[in-house]
């Protein structure tokens, strides 16, 4: 598809996040559209997830999203212009007693 270079990318890695996004904007002169879609759910319950995996999760989810966001928003503000879409799963909105992965399974007991 012309204008698209997949790249592979690690969220969690701030600099390789600006490279890869450098390096976009220098091919391509603008990045017209972010979709920010990296992601995942932890499977167990609460006490059966590590806090390992539950900051993995986080780095990923939250923080990965805000890095990536934050290397593409300064060139669409500059040209005032362009399109970021959040994606996420149903986990964000269902719980499921078996997925740590929202607030309501933190508090939910049965």
């Amino acid at each position: 598809m012309p204008g698209v270079v997949p790249a592979d990318l690690d969220v969690t890695d701030p600099a390789q996040t600006r490279e890869v996004v450098a390096d976009a904007l220098g091919r391509f002169g603008a990045i017209d559209v972010l979709v920010n879609n990296a992601g995942f759910a932890q499977l167990g319950t609460l006490e059966e997830v590590d806090l390992d995996g539950l900051r993995a999760q986080y780095e990923t989810n939250v923080f990965g999203l805000v890095s990536v966001t934050q290397a593409v928003l300064p060139s669409m503000r500059e040209r005032r212009t362009g399109h970021i879409i959040l994606t996420a799963s149903m986990g964000a909105h269902v719980s499921l007693p078996t997925m740590t992965c929202g607030c309501r399974n933190l508090i939910r007991a049965g």
